[in-house]
């Protein structure tokens, strides 16, 4: 039941990842890491320390990777398995800490940060699913669409950290319309609380993207695909845009 190495988190379920052309292809509403870690398995029931590091916004709006936080990442999850798919729930529970003397800070500066996701996939009919994720925590910025937001922000005035709220989630349909073709629509929201006193007005509010695709498989293992996209992502000063996307894909499994 012991795992010792680098895998996917175990905040993170990866059964439930859309069948996308895209690696990521909801990535603003999906946990994704992918670190060194000790994890016990027994069942369903998975706990795990990984490693910690934490993405911090400085006072003049950089990011700081702090590479001093004391204690490891505590994760932990439970699978729910059945003829009708899987349900599973993850926590995560981190230390953030800058070290001082890291942006002329005259103490060492800590905070928790923790996190709690549903997800899971459903089967629909005999071929199609429903594959969803719903997250939300407090200092999870690292685990959400590829560091979208940091973890945490400097007060310069406290020399404390204040953690960067988030939520996040996706859902998705796949509907298998034959042997060979499938297709999938999705759609994905991401959301910060940032504390604009000190991250200012330029930093993201939100983000959203919808997406559909054809894959068209004439043989096991092989896969060509078309996808369309479209997503939005806007700004706490209300600034936002908009980016459509079509993708060609050919790929074998091995």
């Amino acid at each position: 039941g012991w795992l010792i190495g680098q895998t996917w988190s175990t905040f993170q379920d990866v059964v439930a990842l859309p069948d996308s052309l895209d690696f990521v292809g909801t990535t603003e509403g999906t946990t994704f890491a992918r670190q060194p870690m000790i994890r016990y398995t027994s069942g369903g029931f998975q706990i795990a320390v990984e490693q910690p590091e934490a993405t911090i916004t400085t006072p003049t709006g950089g990011r700081l990777l702090s590479g001093s936080d004391p204690l490891p990442d505590l994760a932990v999850r439970y699978n729910h398995k059945g003829d009708w798919g899987h349900l599973t729930v993850a926590g995560i529970l981190r230390s953030i800490n800058l070290e001082s003397g890291n942006l002329g800070l005259i103490q060492d500066a800590n905070t928790l940060g923790y996190g709690l996701s549903l997800s899971g996939k459903l089967k629909v009919g005999e071929k199609d699913d429903f594959r969803f994720m719903a997250t939300a925590g407090q200092g999870i910025g690292r685990y959400i669409g590829l560091n979208i937001v940091n973890d945490a922000a400097v007060d310069p005035d406290s020399q404390e950290l204040e953690t960067i709220g988030t939520l996040s989630g996706f859902a998705a349909y796949r509907h298998v319309i034959n042997e060979k073709v499938r297709s999938n629509i999705m759609l994905s929201y991401f959301s910060a609380d940032n504390p604009q006193r000190l991250l200012g007005s330029g930093v993201t509010d939100q983000v959203w993207s919808l997406r559909g695709n054809i894959v068209y498989s004439p043989v096991p293992r092989l896969d060509f695909g078309i996808e369309y996209g479209y997503s939005e992502r806007s700004l706490e000063n209300s600034i936002d845009g908009g980016q459509h996307r079509l993708q060609f894909s050919g790929k074998y499994t091995f």
